[in-house]
């Protein structure tokens, strides 16, 4: 899925970068980011398009735009809940074979 990383709904801020190029139908806009399966995601910190996030917690957390309802929602939930959440996401590793992949890659960097 696509994610617009310049919108935030929060705070009523929103702008748009203007590409001077055409892209063609489908390109993901300058400003989009496509979100990446969640399986792996214990093993993928740190977070967010730039890195800045160190934590599962903290980045469900920093979470806005089509996702602010979702982020509203976890923060009404009890701490426990929101723990069981966070030990939940951290069980989704990935599969060996895909791991040794991405190991590669970093060695060939």
């Amino acid at each position: 899925m696509l994610h617009s990383v310049t919108s935030k709904l929060s705070d009523g801020y929103t702008h748009e970068i203007l590409v001077e190029v055409p892209l063609p139908d489908g390109h993901p806009k300058p400003d989009e980011w496509r979100t990446p399966p969640l399986w792996g995601v214990a093993d993928s910190a740190p977070y967010f398009h730039d890195g800045s996030i160190g934590s599962l917690y903290d980045a469900i957390l920093r979470h806005e735009g089509e996702a602010l309802s979702v982020t509203k929602e976890f923060k009404n939930l009890p701490p426990v809940d929101q723990q069981a959440i966070v030990a939940f996401l951290k069980t989704l590793k990935a599969p060996p074979q895909v791991q040794k992949s991405a190991d590669l890659l970093a060695t060939n960097r």
